[in-house]
């Protein structure tokens, strides 16, 4: 027990250090992202006509969420327990027994996974309002969810990193149906949380789910104790298998030879998946084109036949859905800028031996974000255009401002991308909420978003090299 307080109070200073170093972070510009960001979603759930969906699809909704937040989660989780670039790494030459470093890495979990009950109990306050916290029958639940969500982070790590190492088809396969079996009482506590209701007694629920939970503990440690030693050296490694990516000749002429190559770099980390966060991304850039073909081949939707202009084909239904999807797919891949600032701050140092410059990463950042939303915009455009709902006439023209969509918005998230490097989570809805926001406004008044563009690039560019200077040479130390 000495040894597991040991580990946790060294957890525990290292959060403390960075709060006291950042205290502008999470006491001012967290409270104030958040709080607006809660704000806008509450008037959008208030304004938008009820959902009367199935209770089988409501429960699937819930448990694939749940399974996305598992995904997030494993890079972290995986770092937390074979200590990768951490400097809890020290700790595996001393005498410390495996459990106790798992036990540290579930109470870490443990301590993280109030973030969702938050976002849920703020779900429940935007559909019914102060009142239904009153009763208090969602403490249970939450306190359930959390333990199982936190017990399942660490399952699922274990074993995705064994598979990446041993391919084991066995039990990859045994675990893939344990997790699908959680997400389901995960879902259905979610749901209770949410709307105090489930498709079974509330009683049933809430011990299906602490049986589940202590399952997975006890199965983890197993795991743990049998894995741990052979698998950690391939988990520190995760991500350094050779892949060749190029970048175009033009890009490469046109930028320092500083910066091309950290965006050849910046894409080959992306090709050999630095974070488990790229499995959601891509998962949600397939989900995005599909949902608008499904959209706009089913809802009746508006004829261009009545338009007095053919310019007013802009504003038709279908031709703004489909560049409203191209803004939420462009705003879903670029999600990746924050996570992989935050994953290479730790070796910035190279960029200062190398006489890299600020403007020159933040150039690198802000051509990957450019870069690889690209596909994902073409195929969401292609995709509506395949539909060949939109008017032929004006096809080329929505082509256009697909592009020019595509071009703001991964330029606007680009820029912001050394805002928040060191909390990637505040700076994924910083940067999600302002890209949709303008991309919204864009796809309406195409010439509005022209205007923001260029006002706010030269300021932005500005910025964006002074703060990237000033993670270069302080390493957010």
């Amino acid at each position: 027990m000495r040894k597991r307080l040991l580990l946790v109070n060294a957890s525990v200073r290292a959060g403390s250090r960075w709060a006291r170093q950042h205290t502008y972070a999470w006491l001012v510009l967290a409270p104030v992202v958040l709080g607006v960001t809660y704000f806008t979603a509450s008037r959008l759930v208030q304004n938008l006509p009820p959902l009367d969906l199935e209770p089988w699809l409501e429960l699937t909704i819930a448990a694939v969420c749940w399974l996305g937040l598992i995904a997030l989660n494993l890079s972290r989780t995986t770092a937390e327990i074979y200590h990768v670039r951490r400097p809890e790494a020290q700790f595996d030459t001393f005498p410390v027994d495996e459990s106790a470093f798992l036990d540290a890495a579930v109470l870490s979990r443990i301590a993280r996974s109030p973030a969702m009950a938050l976002l849920l109990v703020g779900g429940r306050l935007a559909i019914a309002g102060s009142r239904s916290l009153a009763g208090g029958d969602w403490i249970a639940p939450i306190a359930v969810l959390i333990i199982l969500t936190a017990f399942c982070d660490v399952f699922g790590a274990l074993n995705w990193i064994h598979w990446a190492h041993r391919r084991d088809k066995l039990t990859a396969a045994a675990s893939l149906a344990v997790l699908l079996l959680v997400s389901g009482v995960a879902g259905a506590l979610a749901l209770s949380i949410l709307f105090s209701r489930s498709l079974c007694p509330s009683w049933l629920v809430l011990v299906t789910g602490a049986a589940l939970a202590g399952v997975l503990y006890v199965a983890s440690r197993m795991l743990h104790r049998e894995w741990r030693w052979r698998d950690i050296e391939y988990a520190r490694r995760l991500g350094a298998d050779a892949k060749r990516v190029t970048i175009p000749r033009l890009l490469v002429a046109r930028l320092s030879s500083a910066c091309a190559a950290q965006v050849a770099r910046d894409l080959r980390l992306t090709v050999r998946g630095f974070s488990s966060a790229l499995f959601v991304v891509v998962g949600l850039a397939i989900l995005w084109p599909a949902a608008l073909v499904v959209a706009l081949k089913t809802l009746p939707l508006a004829t261009a036949q009545q338009l007095p202009s053919w310019l007013d084909a802009t504003w038709l239904p279908q031709v703004v859905a489909i560049k409203v999807a191209c803004v939420i797919e462009t705003c879903t891949i670029a999600a990746l800028v924050p996570l992989l600032v935050a994953h290479e701050l730790p070796r910035f140092w190279l960029e200062r031996a190398t006489g890299a410059t600020g403007f020159d990463i933040w150039q690198a950042k802000l051509w990957y974000s450019r870069l690889v939303t690209l596909s994902g915009s073409l195929v969401t455009c292609a995709a509506g255009v395949a539909t060949f709902t939109t008017p032929a006439y004006y096809t080329l023209p929505m082509i256009a401002e697909c592009l020019w969509l595509w071009w703001m918005v991964s330029s606007i998230v680009g820029a912001f991308a050394f805002e928040m490097p060191t909390r990637p989570v505040l700076a994924l809805v910083l940067l999600t909420t302002v890209g949709l926001a303008l991309g919204a406004i864009a796809a309406l008044a195409w010439p509005a978003g022209l205007i923001v563009y260029v006002q706010a690039i030269g300021s932005l560019r500005e910025r964006g090299r002074h703060r990237a200077r000033y993670y270069l040479l302080t390493e957010a130390e």
